[in-house]
């Protein structure tokens, strides 16, 4: 039997080629470097001396032309409100009428933004919408 020395990542090793496998040296390393991955921070290294902190986490900026623009939880919630507020009906109003559809939950329904959201969300505004039921919605934007 020849003994032969393989030099990877995680440093010499020595394995018997008579009895070993490419497969089982495979495996070897992985359960290595499994190891390596999961192995758990003793000491937690104290940053508060650094020169530069790292940043922290940035809230999205607003645009400076007073326009909302709401997060998507914050967007679900606000919907939910105007389901409550306009009673679970539709707002649109056609031809001096109103549709008045009754929606049993929020997912019913769908915001209209008054002004339109413009190519990429450029003009969007979310401080002046309504909840249209689908088929009103559709209607509006000709689907």
């Amino acid at each position: 039997m020849t003994v032969k020395r393989i030099d990877t990542v995680l440093g010499p090793r020595y394995y018997n080629v008579g009895t070993s496998t490419w497969a089982n040296s495979r495996a070897d390393v992985r359960k290595k470097l499994r190891q390596r991955i999961t192995k758990p921070i003793a000491i937690p290294m104290d940053t508060t001396g650094f020169a530069i902190p790292k940043p922290s986490a940035r809230k999205r900026s607003q645009p400076k032309d007073g326009r909302l623009i709401e997060s998507p939880h914050q967007y679900t919630l606000t919907k939910w409100q105007l389901w409550i507020t306009q009673n679970h009906k539709c707002m649109r109003v056609k031809d001096g009428k109103e549709c008045g559809t009754f929606m049993p939950t929020p997912a019913y329904g769908h915001r209209h933004h008054l002004d339109g959201r413009g190519l990429g969300g450029g003009k969007r505004n979310d401080r002046r919408t309504v909840l249209f039921c689908i088929s009103c919605h559709k209607e509006e934007h000709g689907q």
